[in-house]
């Protein structure tokens, strides 16, 4: 489950929520019908307003966006994505663990994703995360209209 927004003027933010591999939880179909607290779309929402109860904490995995910082220089927003991303785009983004209750987020990146040229863009990723989930992460941030409920 991913959620995200963005201001004017400003970078998006986005929050993922997604099944703890060693946790075994699989999500099932028709989540509209089971309560918050038991399905996966409503991790996010709870996360954010800190009621996520412990139950699904350990059943989750928390991630959100690394913030990027202002260059004045260059009156943007930059992320240091290591020679791996050529082109500035507002699609380029990094995601880091949340510890949704302090607010903190890791500091080791859990998946990057940015343009290279044209419309080829790099996609790289570490655990928690599989091809599937990742590739998954990416598409509902390049399409806003899948944002709110991969």
């Amino acid at each position: 489950s991913t959620a995200s927004k963005g201001l004017i003027g400003g970078p998006r933010t986005m929050h993922v929520a997604l099944p703890s591999p060693e946790s075994g939880w699989h999500p099932v179909h028709g989540e509209e019908l089971l309560p918050e607290t038991e399905c996966l779309g409503g991790a996010v929402a709870m996360a954010q307003r800190k009621e996520l109860p412990r139950s699904m904490e350990e059943r989750v995995s928390l991630m959100t966006t690394k913030l990027p910082e202002w260059d004045e220089h260059s009156k943007t927003y930059v992320l240091d994505f290591g020679n791996r991303v050529k082109e500035a785009s507002v699609k380029n983004f990094q995601l880091v663990s949340w510890d949704h209750s302090s607010g903190q987020m890791g500091s080791d990146l859990l998946m990057s994703f940015g343009k290279i040229d044209g419309e080829t863009y790099a996609l790289d990723f570490a655990y928690p995360l599989s091809i599937n989930t990742a590739f998954s992460v990416a598409l509902a941030a390049i399409d806003t209209k899948l944002c709110y409920s991969v």
